[in-house]
């Protein structure tokens, strides 16, 4: 069996059995459901069935996002993005300020005192 390069970066595991005892294991350590499944890259992985549930149930439906898109509203992944340069944004100035008055908190020994 040829073994590529997994897209996913989830641990592997070499056969269905490895990974079933993991799944149970992670499913006792964590509270949730693990299942496992074969990757396109050869190994074997597990996930989480309520995330993936989750996800789903989160999802905007193709009629919601129709009438978002016509009302003229951003996406959540638009929104997201904008916070992110905010904070990114925030976080240059707060380094500007520091670099700043670095110059006024260095503190000089005059020999004295």
């Amino acid at each position: 069996m040829n073994r590529r390069r997994c897209p996913t970066g989830k641990l592997k595991h070499f056969n269905e059995a490895w990974a079933e005892i993991a799944a149970r294991r992670q499913s006792e350590d964590l509270g949730s459901v693990f299942r496992v499944y074969r990757c396109t890259c050869g190994w074997w992985h597990t996930f989480d069935v309520l995330k993936k549930r989750n996800k789903e149930t989160q999802r905007e439906s193709r009629n919601a996002r129709r009438r978002r898109a016509a009302r003229g509203e951003p996406s959540p992944l638009q929104i997201l993005q904008a916070e992110q340069r905010r904070e990114h944004r925030r976080a240059q100035r707060y380094r500007r300020r520091l670099r700043e008055e670095l110059p006024l908190r260095v503190w000089e020994d005059d020999g004295g005192a």
